[in-house]
Formats: structure tokens, C-alpha cells, sequence
């Protein structure tokens, strides 16, 4: 996934990618990982706080730059 955002960013690099992914995917360990290794691509990585799944806690700037609160909070 990383590969293919970098490959249409590079076709057409006044663009815009989002990309979504599972959670684990999407920590910056994950996609934007690659992402980084690869070139100097600004990113941003928003994580979802899905009730089971992530504990807000445990998370910090190393996982995500934003968190986002459950649909209805």
C-alpha cells in the first residue's frame, strides 16, 4: 500500500492520498513507516478510538498524531 500511494504521488504529486487501513496498519510503525523509509513524504496519521480495540492510554505520538473520539462522543 505504501509503494502504491508513493508510485501516484510520484505520477501526480499535486495530489492528495488517504489512506485507510486497520490499526495496525496505520500506526506509524506500519504504512507510514514504509512510507518514511522510502523518501521525505509528508504524513499524517489519525488513529480511531474503537471501544476493544485501542487503549488511549498506551498510545502516544509514536503511534499517531491524532487520535479520534467514537462516532457520538
Amino acid at each position: 500500500m505504501a509503494m502504491a500511494a508513493l508510485d501516484h504521488l510520484a505520477a501526480a504529486p499535486e495530489s492528495v492520498v488517504v489512506i485507510l487501513a486497520g490499526t495496525g496498519h496505520a500506526r506509524k510503525g506500519g504504512i507510514p513507516a514504509q512510507i518514511a523509509r522510502r523518501g521525505k513524504t509528508p504524513h499524517t496519521v489519525f488513529l480511531p478510538l474503537v471501544p476493544g480495540s485501542l487503549d488511549p492510554q498506551a498510545l502516544d505520538a509514536d503511534e499517531a498524531d491524532y487520535l479520534l473520539p467514537p462516532r457520538g462522543d
